[in-house]
């Protein structure tokens, strides 16, 4: 889909050509089928909102590791000296594990000091966020000057995977050694300097929302397919409110359905569990209910089984109109009318 000229694809590759123009030369990148590596994925941006009256879209990002071995970076020599206030930049190494048990480092980018609200240690080029418009006339693409990180075990995704610690490993963010262990992610709320994106001039719409990590493939990783996550958002300046309508990266209306919802009645202030059918559904799919009379039946505990089983909680509190107790649910873009019946 076009808007504007360009597709988001073709906006990436723009993007990515600038900041590979503005980057170190790095040494071709040359794994041997030895090595066992790390593989990183980020999760869609969450805790999304609109703030400053309309003009800024912050979101928290989380990537984490589901490779086999650590990513672990090591901060090498000095490039610039430090000072009070800036303790300088150097160079950065990636330690690359081969399967006879030995290590070598892989030269991979430079660590350079962030002060303001970080005041700590990032490795340069490590994300890409971008915003495209998708059905929003006369919106521009948007990206995020914020591209580097400090990598940390800050949160535990899946710690069953094999060589995954229990505890965090990796927990400061020094210029020595820095990284994200197995199963373990590292997040970025939506409140920290550079998880924001320029919305000045943009009007209500939907728009793409896309991280992606390693987006110049500086690291070494196993897999560069699944480095890109996305959200598609329905943003409304009047409200100032953000809702997530799919999260597939497939900016095409439809691509999410929803089918049933078992069980599709629940008696006014009580609570019970549902489960939602359909497809396309993703992690940070919007699910609400609308278009019925007296109080609004409220989900939470949503859980995406997989991509056609969503797991909730609704509940419903006493009191209000009997005028219509009959609901449309919403789960993305997808609506299924009359869906949920309150019974008083």
């Amino acid at each position: 889909m076009k808007t504007g000229h360009l597709t988001w694809v073709e906006v990436r590759r723009r993007l990515l050509g600038l900041a590979a123009a503005a980057a170190m030369v790095l040494p071709a990148r040359v794994a041997s089928s030895q090595d066992i590596l790390p593989n990183l994925e980020p999760f869609p941006a969450g805790d999304i909102q609109l703030t400053e009256g309309g003009n800024t879209l912050r979101f928290s990002t989380t990537s984490w590791n589901r490779g086999v071995v650590p990513m672990e970076l090591v901060g090498g020599e000095v490039i610039q000296d430090g000072t009070e206030d800036n303790p300088g930049s150097r160079v950065v190494y990636q330690r690359v594990y081969s399967a006879d048990g030995t290590s070598r480092l892989e030269y991979v980018g430079t660590f350079e000091y962030h002060g303001a609200n970080h005041n700590h240690f990032h490795l340069e080029d490590y994300a890409l966020y971008t915003l495209h418009p998708v059905n929003a006339p006369g919106a521009t693409d948007r990206a995020g000057t914020k591209v580097s990180f400090c990598l940390l075990d800050n949160v535990k995704v899946n710690t069953r995977l094999p060589n995954a610690p229990k505890k965090p490993v990796y927990e400061t963010c020094n210029p020595l050694v820095q990284g994200i262990s197995v199963g373990w992610g590292d997040t970025y709320a939506s409140y920290l300097e550079g998880q924001s994106l320029d919305f000045t001039g943009n009007p209500s719409g939907d728009y793409l929302l896309t991280i992606e990590v390693n987006p110049l493939h500086h690291l070494f990783e196993s897999n560069l397919s699944d480095n890109i996550a996305c959200v598609l958002v329905r943003i409304d300046l009047t409200a100032l409110s953000v809702q997530v309508l799919d999260t597939t990266c497939n900016p095409i209306y439809g691509t999410v359905t929803v089918n049933s919802i078992t069980p599709n009645s629940i008696r006014a202030g009580s609570q019970t569990i549902v489960q939602i059918s359909g497809s396309g559904f993703g992690n940070g799919v919007d699910v609400h209910f609308d278009n019925g009379s007296g109080k609004v039946p409220v989900v939470s505990n949503v859980v995406v089984v997989d991509a056609s089983t969503i797991r909730a909680t609704v509940s419903v509190p006493s009191g209000g109109s009997t005028a219509d107790p009959v609901w449309d649910l919403h789960v993305g873009a997808a609506a299924l009318p009359n869906a949920f019946t309150v019974v008083r």
